[in-house]
């Protein structure tokens, strides 16, 4: 007489990771496997763990690609010379970021392809205000006034950052 067995439990003995100890060991049972998955980290929002200098210079490396890339996907939108430079890379505290963003101010969330990650990508009004001018036929010339953006140039940069 056998028994049947739950397939994802059944002879379940992969490694696991302890995070609270940083080593990998076996688990013997899937009760043990499943205590493991459920182990949380405790993260501190107000003290994250600092980047080491190498790594910031891997984020800057990424940054000046991305602004590549985005000054190449505005002159192609835009039909006019665009120029994008990375003045630093820094890390900040989350509440620091929020507390930096200034009042009015055109924040677009995106999903980096290839992973589950979300990025910010913040435009002056100011910005905003002659990208949409220059879509829509005119020079874009001068400084523009801070201002809120209202509804209709709200859609068209929309379309502007996701690629419609």
């Amino acid at each position: 007489m056998s028994r049947a067995r739950d397939p994802l439990t059944a002879g379940n003995r992969q490694p696991s990771v302890r995070y609270s100890t940083g080593q990998i060991e076996a688990a013997d049972t899937p009760t043990e496997t499943k205590k493991a998955e459920r182990e949380a980290i405790t993260f501190d929002f107000r003290l994250p763990h600092r980047l080491s200098k190498n790594q910031l210079r891997t984020f800057q490396a990424v940054h000046e690609n991305f602004a590549e890339t985005l000054a190449s996907y505005l002159v192609s939108r835009l039909q006019t010379t665009v120029t994008i430079n990375v003045l630093s890379v820094d890390q900040l505290f989350y509440s620091e970021f929020v507390l930096s963003i200034a009042s009015p101010s055109c924040l677009y969330i995106f999903r980096i392809l290839e992973s589950d990650a979300l990025a910010v990508l913040e435009f002056s009004p100011q910005l905003v205000l002659a990208m949409v001018e220059h879509l829509m036929g005119g020079v874009a010339e001068g400084e523009k006034n801070a201002r809120q953006i209202t509804k209709i140039e709200q859609s068209i940069v929309r379309g502007l950052c996701s690629g419609r």
